[in-house]
């Protein structure tokens, strides 16, 4: 019996360019996400000159915080850069981490043990550029992860993903 006339168990042949790719929506949600990681890459500058501008350490919670928003930098630099290149995978990494980074907008004032009035009044009156930026890098967070839903869940060819 010749093992090709037959489809069970067969597998079939892989080729690199049939792997499904986002469409235009992954290259805007990679350019979104490289805007994120400016933004969030702007609060990592405000915590860090904040502290060495004034020459008192910057307590441990505070080096915890600065530590995971550089982190986030560093990935949505690299998912977006895999959105961009149009992969489906990349877009779903770059969900979750872009929902992380709005989530440091919910969780940094608990780590930090601040009062969560005060930091929300911080955040609405967006009274200095330390505000700004972390609003700023939370909003581009969330479109990020809309348009990488947008971008994971579609293919290039404009089938479901």
């Amino acid at each position: 019996m010749d093992p090709q006339s037959d489809d069970y168990g067969s597998v079939p042949e892989y080729h690199p360019q049939d792997r499904p790719r986002t469409g235009a929506i992954g290259i805007v949600a990679g350019l979104v996400a490289l805007l994120a990681a400016g933004a969030m890459g702007w609060v990592v500058y405000e915590w860090y000159t904040a502290f060495d501008e004034s020459g008192t350490p910057m307590p441990n919670q505070l080096w915890v915080v600065v530590g995971v928003r550089a982190a986030l930098v560093v990935l949505l630099i690299g998912l977006g850069v895999a959105a961009l290149a149009r992969r489906v995978a990349g877009a779903w990494l770059l969900v979750v981490v872009a929902l992380l980074a709005v989530a440091t907008l919910v969780l940094e004032p608990l780590v930090l043990r601040l009062d969560v009035g005060g930091w929300v009044e911080l955040m609405v009156e967006l009274r200095d550029s330390f505000a700004t930026a972390i609003v700023l890098a939370s909003a581009l967070g969330l479109l990020t992860a809309l348009l990488a839903i947008a971008a994971g869940s579609t293919r290039a060819d404009g089938r479901p993903g």
